[in-house]
């Protein structure tokens, strides 16, 4: 309202989204029409075509049309940390929206995204996760076995790695750092150098 923007129901929302990737779809490979309820794409010759490498990203957590749309349509398939029985459900949902699209699913990289907490020192780890655990009102116990469970590095610059292999185990191939707290320069560099020479 205070922008004055149209925003439909979210079934129409949806629709309008898939429409879009279906677009984008045709533009960034260079070929296809698009006559849908929203937008239409008249011709199958657009030029400039799309940046050669531009990517496609379809981001979410649902368990159904996100990772529908990311088969479909994307590159690249990112969602929040989760755990490894709710990423296969996705990301087994997502292939057979690729092979049902005629893609192939391993062409689409997993990605996810959350947080990363590499200590040198076990007490300013352990600090740490009292304080984040403390923001979300749970027992400590509780959270450390949470992040365990979606497997978000944490500790030591070792067990963080191991964090981001089992990962990879799992099929993820990039790993999108997401902190909301400002994070300094020293613990930057211990995230740089603990996972720069992992391959993404």
């Amino acid at each position: 309202d205070a922008f004055g923007l149209d925003l439909p129901p979210l079934k129409e929302r949806f629709e309008r989204l898939e429409e879009s990737l279906a677009y984008i779809r045709a533009i960034v490979d260079g070929r296809g029409t698009l006559d849908g309820d929203h937008y239409t794409l008249a011709r199958d010759d657009v030029q400039p075509t799309g940046t050669p490498g531009l990517q496609i990203v379809v981001g979410g957590s649902g368990p159904s049309k996100t990772p529908r749309l990311a088969g479909t349509y994307a590159d690249e398939y990112n969602m929040f940390v989760t755990d490894a029985d709710t990423l296969a459900a996705r990301r087994s949902t997502m292939a057979a929206a690729a092979e049902a699209a005629g893609r192939d699913p391993e062409s689409i990289l997993i990605s996810l995204a959350g947080p990363a907490m590499v200590f040198e020192d076990e007490g300013d780890h352990q600090a740490d996760l009292a304080r984040r655990a403390e923001r979300r009102e749970m027992d400590l116990d509780d959270y450390v076995a949470m992040l365990d469970e979606r497997n978000v590095p944490h500790g030591t610059p070792a067990a963080a790695r191991e964090a981001i292999e089992r990962m990879e185990s799992l099929g993820v191939s990039r790993y999108y750092i997401q902190e909301y707290a400002p994070l300094d320069d020293v613990h930057l560099d211990r995230m740089e150098v603990t996972f720069g020479a992992l391959k993404d």
